[in-house]
Order: C-alpha cells, then structure tokens, then sequence
C-alpha cells in the first residue's frame, strides 16, 4: 500500500464495509454511509512477520508484527509509561471514552502503564513528517502516539483502498532504542459510522483495541476467536474483548517480557 507521497505507507489498515448489529444506532457523522448487506472483511497482511501459535486453549493464536535481527518481538519499554494525545477535533461523540477504555484494556492485558497527556492539534501530516521527534530547548524527544479522526477525504488521502476504516503505525526508535518502538499514530475514519461502544466485533471501542494491538506489536491472525483476526470474509463470531491468543501475545509484549532501554527522556506530558 503507498501513502502520500514521500512518507512511509499506513501499516495494518482494518477493513469495515458493514451493517451496524441488529438494535444499534450509528453515532453521528458527517456525510451518507450506505452499507451493503452482504459484506467482506479484507485484511491486509503486514510483511516479515513470524506466526508463534497453539491452536488449543488458553494460548490461542499471536503473531508478531515485526521481530528484531536477534528474533525476537520489537515491542515497548513495559517499564515506563506510553505517552498518547488525541485529536479529537472531528472525533465522533463519545470518541474519547472509548478511547481511554481500550487504552485501560491493553494496560491491563499488558501490564504498561499509559498516559494521555490531553487532546492535541498534532496532525497526521506533522507526525509523520517530522520522524514522531520534536526537536526542544533541552534536546529532542519522540512524540506522544497520536490517535486521531479524520473526515473521509483527508482520511483516504492516507489510505485509499475502498472500506478501510482505522489503520496504526507504531514508530521504531535509533540508534541504542533502534529494535523497539517509541512513537506511533492510530487514525480512524470519523465518518464510517462504527457503533460506540465494545459490544460488538466492528464497534469502534474494539476497532480501537485491535489498532492498539498493532501499536504495541500485535500482527495479524487467521482464528475468528482473536481480536487481531482477519479473513476474507466477516467472522460470524460473537466478540467483545481480547482472546486467549491476543492476551498471550500482548503478555509477551508487556511487563512479564522485561524492561528495555528506557526511552523516558524522549517522552513528554505535554502535547505537541
């Protein structure tokens, strides 16, 4: 897939063309969605990726989005927090909640501390083009993971394949932090019509979680009992929250993988 032009292609993009479930209401959007009923769910596959599985439970079904030259998962320090900001500026209503609870579910799954350092007028553009580090007075730091709605247009000016509707990209650092990520973005479609919430496997509470799961280092999986699913056609299983294979994955992301080269005096509480 290829960006705008001179910037690095949207890893991971999440593909939605769907009805909303029976009983919900669609959050208000700018713009007419008009869905079909028959729906497909195409995924694409990230590169380079190394499938780690067991098909029976509890472990479940993991890959890794991207492995270091040693082999092993690029990830987070889970020793220090992951700075986040939002811009919420064409955000849909209720945007923000969700948001923070599917930040709450992979803390919790992760054992990382994250925190929001407040909504922010950073852009996509800005982001990217400045290599997720901001030079200051005292030096440089890598900026807070920037999750953001964009309206249609400017959304599919990042992502122009047909029905996609979320897609994240976590940052690899340099130099003594090169193999683990430091920066990031997650951007959503504000105009797809997701239904707020966790209570249904295209909701935007868990379209949120599984572009989180890519932030920290989650790939892909072919088992429609994961949350990091994806097939060529819509899974008819019921979801609502991590699987077993998600959990495993995220647990060998986070705390119980050990701390790595700390990268706190790149981080901010202030927003860009």
């Amino acid at each position: 897939m290829t960006g705008m032009a001179g910037l690095p292609p949207p890893p991971d993009p999440i593909w939605v063309p769907l009805p909303p479930p029976p009983g919900s209401v669609p959050r208000g959007r700018r713009g007419a969605l008009v869905v079909a009923v028959v729906v497909m769910v195409l995924f694409a596959i990230s590169g380079a990726i190394v499938v780690v599985s067991d098909p029976g439970p509890p472990q479940g079904t993991f890959r890794f989005l991207d492995r270091t030259a040693a082999g092993l998962p690029v990830r987070w320090n889970p020793c220090e927090p992951i700075h986040y900001a939002a811009n919420l500026d064409d955000a849909p209503a209720g945007a923000l909640e969700d948001l923070q609870g599917a930040v709450r579910r992979l803390s919790e799954a992760t054992g990382i501390e994250f925190a929001y350092d407040g909504e922010t007028e950073a852009t996509v553009g800005f982001q990217t083009h400045a290599g997720y580090f901001a030079t200051t007075m005292q030096g440089g730091r890598w900026l807070p993971v920037l999750v953001i709605w964009l309206p249609h247009d400017e959304f599919t000016s990042w992502e122009s394949q047909q029905g996609v509707v979320a897609f994240a990209h976590p940052e690899p650092g340099t130099t003594e932090l090169e193999g683990q990520y430091v920066s990031g973005l997650v951007v959503v479609d504000a105009e797809a019509g997701l239904p707020a919430g966790f209570g249904y496997r295209f909701s935007d509470g868990l379209v949120l979680m599984h572009e989180l799961g890519h932030l920290v280092g989650l790939g892909h999986v072919t088992d429609p009992n994961e949350l990091m699913y994806t097939s060529q056609r819509l899974a008819g299983n019921p979801i609502d929250d991590w699987g077993p294979g998600d959990r495993e994955g995220l647990r060998e992301l986070g705390r119980d993988a050990g701390c790595l080269r700390s990268a706190r005096a790149a981080f901010s509480t202030t927003s860009p």
